[in-house]
């Protein structure tokens, strides 16, 4: 493009800094003092701003949200739109009317600035449009024709870099906008690559890898944390990849001592795997031993309550029932379990294959 290296131009196209630093050669190169500007694609996606750093943070939000609208810069290259050309601002406006403007009266001048001459260069392609500003004191000389024509040749090239940078902002919105809403669902998400190289995942997802209880991260690509289960995961990723677009599949995640978690697999058309894990539903000890034992209710809820830890005397209090009561249900529960101790109750409801003793402490 000429005033930078062409590495220099891609790394602006994807980073922020970068391309402040870029556009700020070329200001240097024409000897303005600071420079302003923005950029949007049609229908707000990829709003953003530009600034040498001449004027603060918060002199530029105020600046946006009070006087923009009476910036008669703005004004003039409005009424005078010609995409990828430099405007004189300060022939166009004229010097007394901005001297006069509430920008300069309100603004500018009661926070000690003096910028006054200025260059523009509005642009339109690409279904988006803005414009850059390069601006001078009014203590120093107005831009000169030479200095005029050299950003006149870059113009073209410039307008370029905004549109491109416009697109990854717009890119990097939609992603952020995406993750947002993914992490507002609740349940665990995550993209990975046929290979189950993680791309991204939602903070619950990514909460749910550093567990590692159903699936684990290790060195970049995500794997089930039971040997077994590893290479038939794999092998449904790369066949799930190999139909972008089918639409949804299901996995069954195993792991030992607990219930299987179930997954939504959906294919995406870039290749990679969209994969939404629904948690198996916390195993209801009371019901199962009423199923699995013939135990009451009431039964089924003093058993669940000493493999809690309760004693005899807690039990009754927090079932306010007499001692007793619970006495008697505890008899009834170990001749139902086949046990004569209670101890015995606990350690046989512990040895259940969904029940690990780690999930009734």
């Amino acid at each position: 493009m000429g005033w930078v290296a062409t590495a220099r131009l891609v790394e602006a196209i994807y980073d922020a800094e970068a391309f402040t630093d870029v556009v700020g050669e070329l200001a240097q190169s024409i000897g303005a003092r600071s420079f302003f500007g923005g950029f949007g694609l049609e229908g707000g996606l990829s709003d953003f701003a530009i600034d040498s750093g001449w004027w603060s943070a918060e002199q530029i939000a105020l600046y946006g949200s009070a006087y923009i609208e009476h910036d008669p810069c703005v004004g003039a290259m409005l009424s005078n739109w010609h995409p990828q050309k430099v405007l004189d601002l300060e022939r166009l406006i004229g010097g007394r009317e901005f001297e006069h403007s509430l920008l300069y009266q309100d603004f500018i001048r009661p926070m000690g600035d003096d910028t006054f001459r200025a260059l523009g260069v509005p642009f339109e392609l690409a279904g988006g449009k803005g414009a850059v500003t390069f601006q001078r004191g009014i203590g120093q000389a107005k831009f000169s024709e030479e200095e005029k024509a050299a950003l006149e040749r870059f113009a073209p090239a410039l307008a370029q870099l905004f549109a491109a940078r416009g697109k990854i902002v717009a890119l990097e919105n939609t992603a952020q906008r995406h993750r947002g809403l993914a992490d507002s669902f609740g349940r665990p998400m995550m993209n990975l690559t046929s290979a189950g190289r993680l791309v991204e995942a939602n903070a619950a997802g990514s909460a749910l890898l550093k567990a590692g209880q159903v699936l684990e991260l290790h060195e970049g690509f995500v794997r089930p944390p039971a040997i077994r289960m590893r290479q038939p995961f794999k092998d449904a990723l790369s066949a799930m990849a190999e139909r972008p677009g089918a639409g949804m599949s299901g996995l069954r995640l195993t792991r030992p001592d607990a219930p299987p978690d179930e997954a939504i697999a959906l294919p995406q058309m870039d290749g990679t795997i969209l994969l939404e894990i629904m948690p198996a539903a916390a195993p209801d000890l009371s019901a199962d031993l009423q199923r699995i034992y013939g135990l009451s209710p009431s039964e089924s809820q003093v058993a669940t309550l000493l493999c809690d830890g309760h004693s005899i005397g807690e039990i009754a209090e927090l079932r306010n029932v007499s001692i007793h009561t619970v006495r008697l249900q505890v008899r009834s529960v170990a001749a139902k379990m086949g046990c004569s101790r209670q101890v015995d109750i606990v350690r046989r409801i512990a040895a259940l294959p969904r029940y690990h003793s780690s999930q009734i402490q």
